[in-house]
């Protein structure tokens, strides 16, 4: 799965930080540095998995503690329609390892 950022959500990076502002519900959401981080890794990667990888090279954490982070933080933007899942295409999944086939079938 791959995230995208729908049309009527709005981001503003301030220095390390973001704000979220979904214009559906009139909602706002903030993100602290890391947090930011992550945003920025899933809405630029081509999938969660590759999000992962990069946020775990990038950063000294356990990689279960990533995980866990990481698949909490894409069901809360999910949830409060500040992204969009987007399912991988049949070309994409062939790519990946079978680690990674796991993780995109658990992140669902």
């Amino acid at each position: 799965m791959r995230l995208s950022v729908p049309s009527d959500v709005l981001i503003s990076v301030i220095e390390d930080e973001a704000v979220l502002l979904n214009l559906k519900s009139e909602r706002y959401f903030g993100l602290n540095r890391t947090g930011t981080a992550m945003w920025t890794a899933l809405t630029t990667a081509e999938s969660v998995e590759t999000a992962y990888e990069s946020l775990l090279a990038r950063f000294s954490v356990e990689s279960k503690t990533l995980r866990r982070d990481l698949d909490d933080l894409v069901q809360q933007l999910i949830g409060h329609g500040l992204v969009d899942s987007v399912p991988l295409t049949q070309a994409q999944r062939a790519e990946q390892t079978p680690s990674d086939a796991f993780s995109e079938t658990s992140a669902d």
